[in-house]
């Protein structure tokens, strides 16, 4: 296909709405000169670095399929009140202790936790700076995902877009909800959304059960959800969550170019 122009994907650091960010692609794309056929804005999760994910680009190759080429940006998180990297801060105990009980899980995933509020509108501002340093790119080429914090993250950013300049996806990888009443409501606004979701059947850390909530409540509320499953823990996954996920960017870039 378009991608064996002999063009090397290159990989550098900027700054956007004050993260630093790990910034992969073709070199005019990551140059801000040309528009890429897609962005790809990809958060890490709890204590985690920006370099979790940095063979991702590579493994998936969608540069093969998308010619004009794929932005991928990787924001740090800031080290928090917790002491380690955190988009906000979550009660990590608190998950552990809820997976217990259903009752204290309906109530986690209602609360604010706090620094959402925040950590929400700087989201807004890391997709509009990094869709204007990729040559003005409309929202539609964006896709919002995550890992874990950052699959939460990116979901709540997604819904947080503004009524009519909605993004092109999300994905949430090893993800939960949270502030469900809210997701609902704004998930009526950007009907249709098309959501990725992966999940390890043997994760310790946030429970396999958690998928179902996530995908009945996206799909309720009128979300798109493809699906991958893996029998692995709390991880990316396995080559069928690639492929998957391969794909679902790929449709995001078609759909965003008609």
């Amino acid at each position: 296909g378009g991608g064996s122009t002999g063009r090397e994907r290159e990989s550098t650091r900027r700054q956007f709405a004050g993260f630093d960010c790990e910034v992969v692609g073709f070199p005019d794309i990551v140059a801000g000169r040309q528009t890429p056929g897609l962005v790809v804005i990809f958060l890490h999760g709890l204590g985690a670095t920006n370099r979790d994910f940095a063979d991702v680009p590579s493994m998936l190759n969608l540069e093969a399929e998308v010619p004009s080429g794929v932005l991928w940006v990787f924001p740090q998180a800031r080290v928090g009140q917790m002491g380690t990297s955190a988009w906000w801060t979550i009660d990590v105990m608190q998950w552990m202790a809820a997976m217990q009980s259903p009752e204290s899980i309906a109530r986690l995933i209602r609360d604010v936790p706090p620094g959402l509020p925040e950590c929400r509108k700087s989201m807004v501002k890391l997709v509009s700076e990094v869709r204007a340093h990729a040559n003005n790119c409309p929202p539609s080429r964006v896709v919002l995902g995550g890992f874990s914090q950052g699959a939460m993250t990116a979901v709540d950013a997604a819904l947080a877009m503004e009524a009519g300049s909605g993004i092109g996806g999300a994905v949430s990888v090893s993800g939960a909800p949270i502030v469900v009443e809210e997701w609902a409501r704004k998930l009526k606004v950007h009907t249709g959304l098309p959501v990725f979701l992966s999940h390890g059947q043997a994760d310790s850390t946030l429970p396999f059960a958690v998928l179902g909530w996530l995908e009945d409540l996206l799909k309720h509320n009128g979300a798109r959800v493809t699906k991958e499953m893996h029998p692995g823990g709390h991880t990316i996954g396995s080559e069928n969550v690639f492929r998957g996920l391969r794909k679902f960017l790929i449709d995001r870039a078609a759909g965003a170019s008609k």
